[in-house]
C-alpha cells in the first residue's frame, strides 16, 4: 500500500530552511540548465561550418560575418558553461 497522511497533516518531505536556499544565478535558469551552453556551443559549430563554406566559395565578407557570429556564440557558450560549473559546484 502506498504511504498516506491524513488531512490537515504537514507534509511527507518537510522544504528547506529560508536560509539555506540558493539564490539564482544572474542568467537564471539558462545557467542551471546543462542543456544552454551545450546548444549554444552546436550553434557555434555551425556557424564554423558556414564559415569556412562561404570562405571555401569565395565570398569573404559573409565568411568574415559568421566567423564573427561563431566567436560570439563560442565565447558566450564558454562563458555559460564557466556559470554553470561554478553553480553546480556550490
Amino acid at each position: 500500500m502506498a504511504a498516506t497522511r491524513p488531512a490537515g497533516r504537514t507534509p511527507l518531505v518537510k522544504p528547506p530552511p529560508r536560509d539555506a536556499q540558493q539564490e539564482l544565478p544572474l542568467l537564471g535558469g539558462v545557467v542551471m540548465s546543462p542543456w544552454g551552453w551545450r546548444i549554444l556551443a552546436v550553434f557555434a559549430l555551425v556557424a564554423v561550418g558556414l564559415c569556412l563554406t562561404f570562405f571555401l566559395d569565395g565570398h569573404t565578407a559573409f565568411g568574415a560575418l559568421w566567423l564573427f557570429v561563431a566567436v560570439a556564440w563560442a565565447g558566450f557558450a564558454w562563458k555559460l558553461w564557466r556559470m554553470h560549473l561554478e553553480w553546480d559546484s556550490r
